[in-house]
């Protein structure tokens, strides 16, 4: 395609809101792939591991945006953000593709919408897409989804990251989600969705996992600016969070401690197959 025929501009009324999705992409990898077109923004990652993979959708129709074509940009996800540090409540912020210096950049121009204020413009630059982007898994079934309060969820992540240590997640079969973390002796902490204590030791456990506290230490902010959170629990797929924003939403997909140490087995024999 003619770079010359590129146009996208997007302008959000709430900057800050944007600052801490690229704060949330930031958590999980360094180099991530936006995807422009008339329909609005697709951002896909993973970690290194692929063992946290995120898929963002920002939707035309909810932002003030405008592109003419499908663009598919990479960016370095630290100086994202640092181009957005100064950013404030209240504060939006104005984006476009654009040429300087003969190379393709996005320019990012924050704006004040209550106060008189130098403006300020940043170039970041294009880079090429990540090839390493890994498609997420399929195949959940949404009867198995749990809707929770975005104030509710919040509580729950700053309980369980105080630990510092493995969170385990078990599911019973009629619903209780029971989550918990301890620091041997000194402390822990266990919660229940979708029912009480009571309730999760009436039935029989259908679902028992352990995560990393790392996986779940980014997810507080982000659970700020969402108006809901649906969970889905497989024990042959990822961990699938939702969070639904007043743009978009963004979809979370965590492997579980058990699922990563299989994968990295099945490797390893792969490997030692092909030595031998």
């Amino acid at each position: 395609m003619n770079d010359q025929k590129e146009f996208m501009e997007l302008e959000l009324k709430n900057g800050y809101d944007f600052k801490f999705i690229i704060d949330f992409i930031r958590s999980k990898c360094k180099l991530c792939n936006f995807i422009f077109d008339i329909k609005g923004i697709m951002i896909k990652g993973n970690d290194i591991n692929n063992s946290r993979l995120f898929v963002i959708k920002l939707y035309a129709k909810k932002m003030k945006y405008k592109c003419n074509s499908q663009i598919i940009a990479g960016f370095h996800i630290p100086n994202f953000y640092k181009s957005l540090k100064t950013i404030k409540k209240k504060d939006g912020i104005k984006f476009s593709i654009v040429r300087k210096d003969n190379i393709r950049k996005l320019l990012i121009s924050p704006f004040s919408q209550i106060r008189n204020s130098i403006s300020s413009s940043n170039y970041l630059q294009i880079c090429a897409p990540n090839c390493e982007e890994k498609d997420p898994p399929i195949n959940y079934n949404e009867k198995d989804d749990i809707k929770i309060f975005p104030k509710d969820f919040t509580s729950l992540i700053k309980d369980l990251i105080v630990c510092k240590k493995d969170i385990n997640i078990k599911k019973t079969e009629n619903g209780t989600l029971r989550f918990y973390s301890e620091n041997g002796e000194l402390h822990s902490s266990e919660l229940f969705i979708e029912g009480t204590r009571e309730t999760f030791n009436q039935t029989k456990v259908i679902y028992d996992q352990d995560y990393e506290n790392i996986d779940f230490s980014s997810l507080a902010k982000i659970s700020t600016i969402s108006s809901l959170i649906t969970l889905n629990l497989n024990v042959d797929l990822p961990f699938r969070i939702i969070f639904e924003l007043s743009i978009g939403k963004i979809i979370l997909y965590v492997k579980s401690k058990n699922m990563i140490a299989n994968e990295q087995e099945t490797v390893e024999e792969e490997q030692m197959f092909m030595e031998t």
